[in-house]
């Protein structure tokens, strides 16, 4: 990233990395598509609705680390204990640019 020299496509890149930055700039074409942005430590049971499915997944990432389907079966403090083991592994490899905690 340091070395390019387009302002322009630094900016899209970097908007193209942050999941919900992208969602946000797609959001005119999609308007129908639901997309919030919490921390991890803020997910709670009653956020969902038990007949929907959610997908959860960090802002910044790759390789479906931290990315978890949400349903009316799934017990949501172990789902998050889950998504913070496999961040905290993969946050001691990637820098912050890469991946978000």
């Amino acid at each position: 990233m340091e070395r390019i020299r387009c302002p322009e496509r630094l900016h899209t890149i970097e908007i193209l990395s942050d999941k919900y930055r992208c969602r946000s700039v797609l959001k005119p074409l999609l308007p129908d598509f639901y997309f919030e942005t919490e921390k991890l430590s803020e997910i709670k049971e009653d956020m969902f609705v038990r007949d929907r499915k959610y997908i959860i997944k960090p802002s910044k990432g790759f390789f479906g680390t931290g990315v978890k389907l949400v349903d009316g079966q799934i017990d949501i403090h172990r789902l998050v204990d889950e998504i913070r083991q496999e961040i905290d592994l993969n946050s001691r490899v990637f820098s912050e640019r890469v991946f978000s905690k």
